[in-house]
């Protein structure tokens, strides 16, 4: 969650810079063609200055420009909070040289600074100083610089041609990193190697490799990749039946586990891993997932495993079951 939380806040600070990058001469060229956008050198101080801007029309961002080449020629990023919505940009401007981009606050301001400037000019190397930047995890921040760089996971929102180079994988430092790669050189290549290179360790990661397996398997209608997908509850019968309804192949459907085996395989799971309360929630069959509460109640003599049942008959079947260790369908 944290590192989600980080990327919104780099895509907040992105969206606009490469606009401003491309068209900043432009408006400078424009502004002083037109004596009306331009700021009165004889102004005392910011805040007349700043006032004049308020005065602009806001038709090709003439006033986000003219806050933020005051607070250029200032040497002052603090003009820049007087627009709130292109703040972030702005000091990216007043910082722009690599050196300055360290005295940027907070930390994910400095990353923001270095994966801008590695666009702008051209430089994968700077994308190593994030490391300089003083924070956990910034494998993980000089990853999504590569990966922006590359094309492959876009956080300025500029256009950009994406590479699709699986060597650009293997020079990532992060887990995550790789993992995002190789999700994408699969999808580019149609090739489940790399879904099989994905590394999944959370619940989510898990879900993201199965996903790469279904999307390749839908892609090049091969019903063997199905067989790879850990969620047999769902993904794994979705991806079955539509490669045999796309190839008219009544042996695939076959393959679909029955309501039986998904409670069976359940039940395995669940023993393996020590809990009934997420394995025999999976089931989204009412009278399946009941008898999935007392197959584990009765097989783990636990009653606790009853309360997740609401009726209080089935709850109080169910305990009986945990006291006997017997069950029945």
């Amino acid at each position: 969650m944290g590192r989600i939380v980080a990327i919104a806040v780099l895509l907040a600070l992105t969206t606009g810079l490469i606009l401003f990058l491309g068209c900043a001469g432009k408006e400078k060229q424009q502004t002083q063609e037109n004596p009306s956008t331009n700021v009165p050198a004889q102004m005392k101080d910011y805040s007349e200055q700043l006032s004049e801007c308020g005065k602009l029309n806001d038709i090709n961002r003439a006033k986000d420009f003219c806050i933020t080449n005051i607070a250029i020629d200032k040497k002052d990023p603090a003009i820049c909070d007087t627009n709130s919505d292109y703040k972030y940009e702005c000091r990216a401007q007043v910082f722009a040289k690599l050196d300055r981009c360290l005295e940027l606050s907070p930390p994910i301001y400095q990353a923001g600074c270095f994966i801008y400037m590695s666009e702008q000019q051209q430089n994968i190397g700077i994308c190593d100083r994030i490391k300089e930047i003083d924070r956990n995890s910034w494998e993980d921040v000089r990853d999504d610089c590569y990966l922006n760089y590359y094309g492959i996971f876009n956080m300025t929102g500029s256009t950009k041609q994406k590479n699709n180079d699986p060597a650009i994988c293997e020079g990532l430092l992060s887990r995550s990193g790789r993992n995002i790669c190789y999700y994408n050189m699969a999808e580019a290549h149609g090739d489940a190697s790399f879904c099989d290179k994905y590394v999944a360790e959370s619940k989510g990661e898990i879900g993201s490799k199965d996903n790469c397996y279904f999307k390749i398997a839908m892609k090049k209608n091969k019903g063997e990749l199905c067989d790879k997908i850990s969620d047999y509850v769902y993904a794994q019968q979705q991806c079955y039946y539509r490669i045999a309804k796309e190839k008219s192949d009544a042996s695939l459907c076959e393959k679909i586990p029955t309501g039986e085996e998904v409670r069976e395989r359940l039940i395995q799971e669940c023993l393996k891993d020590g809990g009934a309360e997420v394995t025999c929630s999976q089931i989204s069959g009412q009278s399946l997932r009941k008898q999935c509460y007392y197959d584990i109640a009765a097989i783990q003599k636990d009653e606790s495993v009853c309360e997740k049942l609401t009726d209080k008959y089935e709850k109080e079947y169910c305990q009986s079951l945990a006291t006997e260790g017997s069950t029945s369908s």
